[in-house]
């Protein structure tokens, strides 16, 4: 750092306060000053006060000095701000140290969230996370056939299989639909992308965006990030069409609502598949 940038009243004055701490701690052990033990604990406070305050003040000059020369580099590439799921951090090593307070989601199907992370849902919603999941109404022939091209599959049976499997695999364990933590809602009508909002209303909260791109399955979609605490801006304006559609969504059960009889009624009656195994339901699928 060039000298000149001392020259500055907010680096000055922590800097000059340490000098004078130390001179006076020297001329008092030289017996030059003669200083009692309160001053000299005063002169050790103000010392380590100063301290703090200059190094906090040149943390954040470096930082600002790195984002400049990052602005410098060159524009903001599409690839430097997108990426494929499989570059992201999973939600299993996100979630593997901490436990949210909320976790949302909405999708077509939210069949990977369903069938790779299903236990992962449960464990999370007994530690105490409220989660609002929000997928299709897979009896709405008429959305399903206008939207089937942007879920990656090659016919509206397909993603009706594909939400019918995601829901019975979200049904399947009583303790999870038995929660009071776990609300279930369908909708009627299209989005153009997939959202997972962990601890929305948290600064250091985070949100995933998946682009629905025609004919392309989930692995091959765009999937961007942003943080509460970096966009606040955006991260809000995905979050606000999240609350609408959950508004406007219909409730799929009411927590403590769902008994074991009423659950394998329902089963039966959508001629849901019951699986045993995450292989199981991959075998199904044709994946």
């Amino acid at each position: 750092m060039k000298w000149k940038a001392w020259i500055k009243l907010e680096r000055l004055i922590p800097a000059v306060t340490i000098l004078s701490a130390i001179v006076a701690s020297v001329l008092s052990l030289f017996n030059v000053i003669q200083l009692s033990d309160g001053e000299r604990i005063v002169i050790v406070l103000l010392a380590l006060l100063a301290g703090d305050a200059l190094t906090e003040r040149l943390a954040i000059l470096q930082k600002m000095r790195e984002e400049i020369k990052a602005l410098k580099q060159g524009p903001v590439t599409a690839s430097s701000f997108f990426r494929l799921r499989a570059q992201l951090r999973s939600l299993a090593d996100k979630l593997a140290t901490t436990t949210p307070q909320t976790i949302d989601a909405c999708g077509m199907s939210l069949l990977g969230l369903s069938i790779q992370h299903a236990g992962l849902l449960v464990r999370k919603a007994q530690e105490g996370s409220q989660m609002r999941l929000l997928l299709f109404n897979s009896e709405n022939a008429d959305l399903t056939q206008l939207t089937y091209r942007l879920g990656g599959v090659s016919a509206s049976t397909r993603l009706v299989q594909e939400i019918r499997t995601s829901r019975s695999a979200l049904l399947s364990d009583p303790q999870f639909i038995g929660s009071d933590q776990v609300q279930i809602r369908i909708y009627d009508y299209a989005i153009g992308h997939a959202m997972l909002i962990i601890d929305g209303n948290k600064p250091g909260g985070e949100l995933r965006v998946a682009m629905y791109i025609t004919g392309r399955v989930a692995e091959d979609r765009p999937v961007f990030t942003i943080r509460r605490d970096e966009d606040r801006e955006w991260f809000e304006l995905f979050q606000k069409e999240f609350q609408e559609m959950w508004e406007k969504a219909t409730p799929y059960f009411l927590p403590n609502e769902t008994t074991m009889e009423a659950l394998e009624e329902a089963q039966d009656r959508e001629r849901l598949p019951h699986f045993n195994t995450t292989e199981d339901l991959f075998k199904d699928l044709g994946i």
